[in-house]
């Protein structure tokens, strides 16, 4: 929240000034000037949100950082953009990250802070970003549309069953410290929505925060898939009941795609659960870390960084090269990271794969310049099962 600045009312000085002079007191003059010395407590403006969010994500920047503690990297991030920068709370903020961006977007500085950090990933909603464990973090966009999916139910019904508040976007601040518990209660007050199952919340400590306006059903999704838990919305009434998430239940959600980008979406995900085409949406029904992934590969093939617009920021089309001849592939994976290229572990933290990463490789076949496709194989190939390189992330299933 910082301390507000120190403003000095003029115009009150200068009619206290000529008042005193008159007197003849230049000690009262001074007792004065000190009384209209007052600090200005102002109240900060909201974080931008919707198109102005994603204009200043898609600005040019350059970004570095020497072992800066990951937490001040993001407010540092956030205060620079004027947008809301969240970190989840698994993520721990005094891991230090060091990284020279380069000049590039906003939204893949994100992206390669989140690469600096093992299994972290970053998402752009329309209202904030969120750092976090990926398959966590992930999660999220799944969450807040099913929650707006509900919420959309409640907004049919008439104000004499669900009051107009339980579905209006409010700005949401809190100040440290505060628990999740307290946010959900203040919300659900201001809302009048009844939780039950509040007590499924554990307690927890967390710093202060300012959002854009977010409704009930938002603030409690983004709040609750930290716990991994959701809220379960009456269809009748403004009534929730708090539920533990389960991730083997299927959901099935709609989403919006653009005709050109359909036919690649639905051969990326021929696993992902059922996938059908039914006009302009896509029609899936999977668990929610299938959904996750869906909606992780839409937002990739709608980024400027995909290679459907044929981008030269590709991971699959960039040329890469290593020039040591031997080195370990825990320092091979380490030395990429730091340069902004995200690479997903499956079960990184896994005692198997710990001693994976030890192994000593031959780079021999990567010290000359090769596009990604090729360059990420030759090295990972023959260690790891599998080696997907997208657009803007490697993929490694051992």
């Amino acid at each position: 929240m910082g301390t507000p600045p120190m403003a000095v009312n003029f115009h009150a000085f200068f009619r206290a000034v000529t008042a005193l002079q008159n007197q003849g007191s230049p000690w009262c003059a001074l007792l004065l000037l000190l009384l209209v010395l007052q600090p200005e407590f102002t109240e900060a403006a909201p974080p931008v949100a919707g198109s102005v969010l994603q204009e200043r994500l898609s600005q040019q920047v350059s970004w570095s950082a020497r072992e800066t503690p990951f937490g001040q990297l993001l407010n540092d991030f956030a205060d620079d953009a004027g947008i809301c920068v969240l970190r989840h709370r698994l993520l721990d903020p005094r891991q230090p990250v060091t990284l020279d961006s380069g000049f590039i977007s906003r939204s893949r500085v994100l992206q390669q802070i989140a690469a600096a950090v093992p299994d972290t990933a970053a998402i752009e909603s329309s209202h904030f970003v969120m750092l976090g464990p990926r398959q966590q973090v992930l999660r999220i966009p799944v969450l807040l549309q099913l929650a707006e999916q509900q919420e959309l139910e409640w907004k049919r019904l008439s104000s004499g069953q669900i009051p107009r508040s339980a579905t209006a976007a409010l700005p949401r601040q809190w100040s440290t410290p505060a628990t999740p518990t307290s946010i959900l209660a203040s919300a659900a007050e201001q809302g009048a929505v009844r939780i039950t199952n509040l007590t499924q919340l554990p307690h927890d400590i967390w710093s202060g925060q300012s959002l854009p306006p977010l409704s009930f059903s938002q603030l409690a999704a983004l709040v609750l898939a930290q716990f991994d838990l959701y809220a379960e919305h009456n269809p009748r009434r403004a009534e929730v009941t708090i539920r533990p998430l389960d991730p083997e239940t299927p959901l099935t959600l709609r989403h919006k795609v653009a005709r050109e980008l359909q036919q690649p979406l639905l051969e990326r995900l021929a696993d992902a659960g059922v996938v059908r085409l039914s006009g302009g949406f896509i029609i899936a029904t999977g668990t929610i870390d299938q959904q996750a992934e869906l909606l992780n590969e839409l937002r990739r093939l709608q980024s400027q960084d995909t290679a459907v617009v044929a981008s030269t920021d590709s991971l699959r089309t960039r040329s890469f090269q290593l020039q040591a001849a031997r080195a370990r592939l825990g320092d091979v994976v380490a030395t990429l990271r730091a340069n902004g290229v995200q690479i997903v572990i499956a079960n990184e933290q896994t005692a198997d794969v710990t001693r994976l990463l030890q192994t000593i490789v031959s780079l021999e076949d990567v010290q000359t310049r090769q596009p990604g496709e090729k360059f990420f194989p030759a090295i990972f190939g023959k260690h790891f099962g599998t080696v997907e390189v997208l657009a803007s992330e490697v993929r490694l299933q051992p």
